[in-house]
């Protein structure tokens, strides 16, 4: 239940690696994730950003480190548990590879000529790629990955609307959008709604979701109008579906029992527009870290 799919990449020609590269990123856009490819150019494992990784690709003679050789680098992966399937790749002839690969014993390792990386093979490559996305692409996954990232957006939202409004002008928002709910809301001094706001198990009790995004836009709009050439207008439009592409997703998803024909290229566009608004917050902190607000 992931947004990133992300590829750790041993190869020692900087200059070649760039096309297929950007190729393997588009396609694994295509399915709404978010790639996050590490290519290693020296053979210099100690500094590993992740042990997670989705794809281990390992080129067989590369001129870097003591070992000089892919198989020597899957072994040494192996080793450190990072199990991940691979894909071990060179010009030479493809029987030393599966003879390297048996001989050490190293798992979950598929064996293809460079030459699969060009335009007409290169689609080899995307159906390992796809396999894995495609099992993300179900009704359980989707579910679990809204709840999470709604939650983490639960928080962004917060942070911003923090930074652009005050507290008296947070709470009296608040409390208009409560005034039809329970009479306890009521009862509750400001500090402890204050508190209560802060706390991440009761914050979205009196502040939910929906008003958070619906509140953004409405400070950012309000900023827009009143300044046209705001750098906030180019994050408005993305603001504004906020509410329709994410939180109502949730909920659908929330009560959703059965599989419908479409399901996968509705999930592809969920997730597309999951990684368009973590984009697109990270643009609204940036606004406000470069105005110094």
């Amino acid at each position: 239940m992931k947004i990133d799919y992300r590829i750790l990449w041993i190869e020692d020609d900087k200059s070649w690696i760039r096309v297929p590269k950007l190729r393997i990123e588009a396609k694994i856009q295509e399915y709404g994730f978010k790639p996050i490819i590490e290519p290693i150019y020296d053979c210099d494992l100690e500094n590993l950003k992740y042990s997670d990784y989705d794809l281990i690709l390992v080129d067989y003679k590369l001129n870097c480190g003591d070992d000089k050789y892919g198989n020597n680098i899957l072994s040494l992966l192996r080793n450190r548990k990072i199990l991940s399937d691979a894909i071990f790749y060179s010009n030479t002839n493809t029987d030393i590879l599966y003879d390297k690969v048996k001989s050490g014993k190293i798992p979950n390792v598929t064996i293809f000529d460079r030459g699969v990386f060009d335009d007409d093979n290169i689609d080899q490559i995307y159906e390992i790629i796809a396999y894995y996305l495609k099992k993300e692409l179900d009704l359980n996954s989707m579910r679990g990955i809204m709840m999470a990232e709604v939650a983490k957006f639960d928080n962004e939202l917060w942070t911003i609307i923090n930074k652009l409004k005050n507290k008296d002008e947070i709470m009296n928002y608040v409390r208009e959008k409560k005034n039809n709910q329970k009479a306890e809301f009521d009862s509750l001094s400001d500090d402890d709604l204050w508190k209560c706001l802060n706390d991440i198990e009761t914050s979205t009790i009196h502040f939910t979701s929906s008003n958070r995004g619906t509140y953004l836009k409405k400070i950012i709009k309000s900023i827009v109008e009143n300044d046209e050439n705001s750098c906030f207008k180019d994050v408005l439009d993305t603001t504004k579906k906020y509410c329709t592409e994410i939180v109502d997703e949730r909920n659908k998803l929330a009560h959703r029992e059965t599989i419908q024909a479409d399901d996968e290229q509705k999930f592809i566009a969920i997730r597309k527009n999951i990684i368009k608004h973590q984009e697109n917050f990270e643009n609204i902190n940036n606004i406000i870290k470069n105005l110094q607000i």
